[in-house]
């Protein structure tokens, strides 16, 4: 039997592992038993215990880890027979709580991305106490006790308001007590538009002040999260992280513990192929990572400014894009063209392809999945195609997509992962070869990741079967839509408009959620696609005009709010514009 993802023995979601080897006990139904750590994650704890008997997984046990503070409930993820002793992999049960100088934020954030968390992160050192919200592993919102990070001080120090603004805003929320945000607007010192934009500054300074908080203490808390904090950033936090490390890096200890190292790219395409904004500079610096040159080498060949040089390549370290190179390590062959190319896809495009691959993959199985002819036996050939893969469907890439559709890319990633790990393990291949000949009629088969379209199903049938999908998507966004779930309703519209691009309502309801989100060029794409669709659209035209004001552009947005009103006297949306912009002249 071809195994199923269900028997996939990858698990690429933890939390990262440090090696650390420290006494521990360990309690097991009343028994006590010494131990030692081999590594450690917020997420769990790999161990060795000593006189254990047999464990099956799944078995609870209390750790009492004096080190880190730690004193627990545990349960068995998985076990091994060694001479030392059971080789234990346990997973904390408890809250995913520790210190900063133990864990680093970096770190930390990519693992809550990684596993999809939806919760609070709350960082403190003394009073000062900072929370981050996360939505399915993506950063939504944050808050901060500490002066320097509200809106006013944010908006001050980037020269957005001036010092007179400043107070004179803070004055009225003494009075009134009204939201700083809306005082700003009432005032005219900001435009309705930029809010969201606003927002999003202060989310992310707040973020990054936490990397200023090396001796803090936190704890995650998961559950759902109120409306309120939910902003929608589709930030990528490895460029986050990138930005973060490379701003506050400690140029002096990266020099004296780096330099001397040899640095070659991740040979792990979960950290390699994540969205990354290089600047200019490293990217000429990335050129001359090959696995073999030592660090002030690299920097000598490629006449970057060797302080700003060494901040690179630590923020690219801290990502995890870079790695240093073991002893007697082979290098991974891979250049920085190769590792940060990427070609653009629509959202629409890219949840398709998601929701097709998902669809297929066990079908395809491991030479398929990875676009290979099957039995394709070139070690080169497949570790290629795995990459290509890899980059193609890289959770990371695609940090803003709903829970649903980030669950099935993880899937897909680690099905790929997986194909990897056995076709490049000649023995490994020959057992699988041999799994598929027994199930492949005579001749055999072959089949291109490209050929994931009509041609197997027949055109018709992959048709009719895309309308139906495309209705079905088209409902669920209606219905995050009534739950007031903006983000996830524009990913469902956009996938209905991948199935079926034919149906001027799907566009328009995918334009409408863009102007909920403030993402005015967009929705103008979007609504354009149904008016071309469906010229005799209101409902289309108010929208229109709602994109065209959060644009700046007030006579369009005017002449789209009549041209509405002439075709159905009583749309409401249009006559709300209307008279939104006639009370904005009168001001």
């Amino acid at each position: 039997m071809i195994p199923s993802h269900a028997a996939i023995d990858l698990d690429i979601r933890l939390f990262k592992r440090y090696a650390l080897q420290v006494p521990l006990a360990i309690t097991i139904q009343d028994r006590h038993f010494s131990a030692k750590t081999t590594d450690f994650s917020p997420h769990g704890i790999g161990l060795i215990v000593e006189g254990c008997p047999p464990l099956k997984v799944g078995v609870e046990l209390d750790i009492i880890l004096h080190a880190f503070g730690i004193h627990e409930k545990a349960k068995v993820a998985w076990k091994k027979e060694l001479a030392a002793g059971l080789r234990l992999g346990v997973l904390r049960t408890g809250p995913l709580r520790g210190l900063l100088s133990q864990y680093r934020i970096s770190d930390l954030l990519i693992g809550l991305q990684r596993t999809l968390k939806t919760g609070m992160l709350e960082v403190r050192h003394g009073l000062v106490v900072k929370q981050i919200y996360f939505r399915s592993g993506n950063p939504v919102f944050a808050t901060s006790s500490q002066g320097s990070d509200r809106l006013g001080d944010v908006l001050l120090k980037r020269r957005i308001i001036t010092k007179e603004q400043y107070h004179q805003a803070a004055e009225m929320k003494k009075e009134t007590g009204e939201r700083y945000a809306l005082i700003l607007v009432n005032l005219g010192f900001v435009k309705p538009a930029e809010l969201f934009t606003l927002a999003k500054i202060q989310v992310q300074r707040i973020i990054g002040s936490i990397f200023l908080m090396p001796d803090g203490e936190f704890e995650f808390t998961a559950g759902p999260l109120p409306m309120e904090k939910v902003v929608p950033l589709n930030i990528s936090l490895a460029s986050f992280i990138y930005r973060q490390v490379k701003r506050h890096a400690d140029v002096e200890l990266v020099r004296n513990y780096l330099l001397s190292s040899i640095l070659d790219f991740s040979k792990t395409p979960l950290n390699l192929f994540q969205d990354i904004r290089l600047s200019r500079k490293d990217r000429e610096l990335l050129a001359f990572v090959d696995g073999k040159t030592r660090i002030e080498e690299i920097i000598t060949l490629s006449g970057t400014n060797s302080a700003e040089a060494l901040k690179g390549i630590f923020a690219l370290l801290e990502a995890r894009i870079l790695e240093i190179r073991k002893k007697n390590e082979s290098p991974s062959g891979l250049s920085s063209e190769e590792v940060f190319s990427q070609t653009k896809t629509s959202p629409a495009e890219l949840i398709g392809m998601i929701e097709r691959m998902h669809a297929d993959y066990e079908k395809l199985g491991y030479y398929g999945v990875l676009g290979l002819d099957l039995f394709a036996s070139s070690g080169e050939k497949i570790k290629r195609a795995y990459f290509q893969a890899a980059k193609r469907f890289h959770p990371d890439r695609h940090f803003g997509l709903p829970e649903e559709t980030k669950t099935k890319l993880t899937e897909i990633f680690t099905y790929i992962t997986n194909a990897y790990i056995t076709l490049s393990d000649q023995e490994k291949k020959c057992e699988y070869d041999n799994r598929v000949k027994k199930k492949t009629a005579p001749g055999g088969f072959s089949v291109i990741q490209e050929g994931l379209d009509d041609s197997y199903k027949g055109i018709r049938e992959r048709m009719a079967q895309n309308v139906e999908i495309g209705r079905a998507k088209f409902k669920k966004g209606l219905e995050e839509v009534w739950r007031g779930l903006f983000e996830d309703a524009a990913h469902s519209f956009a996938s209905a408009i991948y199935f079926d691009s034919s149906v001027s309502e799907y566009h328009f309801h995918y334009g409408r959620c863009l102007v909920m989100l403030q993402r005015p060029k967009e929705a103008v794409t979007a609504l354009n696609r149904a008016l071309e669709i469906d010229r005799h659209k209101p409902d289309v035209l108010a929208e229109l005009g709602h994109a065209y004001v959060q644009l700046g552009f007030p006579l369009r947005a005017q002449s789209y709010f009549e041209k509405a009103l002439k075709q159905h006297s009583s749309q409401k949306r249009a006559a709300e514009g209307l008279a939104s912009l006639k009370k904005k002249k009168k001001g």
